[in-house]
């Protein structure tokens, strides 16, 4: 539902393409919402780890 949401107002506002970072296990969901993992990023974070994220992008 928020998903949908979002993608209708950026539609509304004129975006042509959606994107985000994806975690690991939430990038199968967004695949089956028809995003398409573009590139995998690591995230610094404070404590000197990193969070492994998966660039995702959707055409409008």
């Amino acid at each position: 539902m928020i998903l949908k949401a979002c993608e209708e107002a950026a539609r509304s506002a004129g975006f042509t393409r959606y994107e985000m970072g994806a975690t690991l296990t939430g990038a199968k969901l967004f695949g089956v919402k028809g995003y398409a993992a573009v590139k995998r990023i690591s995230i610094p974070l404070v404590n000197g780890k990193t969070l492994s994220v998966i660039h995702m992008e959707k055409r409008a």
